[in-house]
């Protein structure tokens, strides 16, 4: 009697549970198997930024060209990475970040 009221998906799960999980057991293998590439290509297991690696930010509120900036600093600097902030609506440039793991 019992069987008669259980649901598709109870049947189903009753049924093949074991199949199931290999589901979870595949993500954490293609999880491992990311991260292991992942440390391979880049040293660590994550992307840090300035402000776990520490060195410098600078914020610019004035229209500078970008390009500019970069091709005069970039023999001075080391990892000099930009960012260039712009106005949504007007498109107008509001702000250029610098950021550097050189130290001040």
């Amino acid at each position: 009697m019992d069987e008669e009221h259980k649901s598709n998906f109870e049947k189903f799960h009753d049924k093949n549970y074991k199949l199931l999980l290999l589901i979870p057991a595949i993500l954490f293998i293609l999880s491992v198997v990311y991260i292991g590439i992942f440390y391979s290509n880049n040293g660590d297991f994550m992307h840090k930024d300035i402000s776990l690696t520490g060195g410098t930010s600078i914020t610019l509120y004035e229209e500078v060209d970008a390009d500019d900036l970069v091709s005069s600093l970039s023999g001075e600097l080391e990892d000099l990475s930009t960012r260039t902030i712009y106005d949504i609506v007007s498109r107008e440039q509001k702000a250029l970040i610098l950021e550097t793991t050189a130290d001040g």
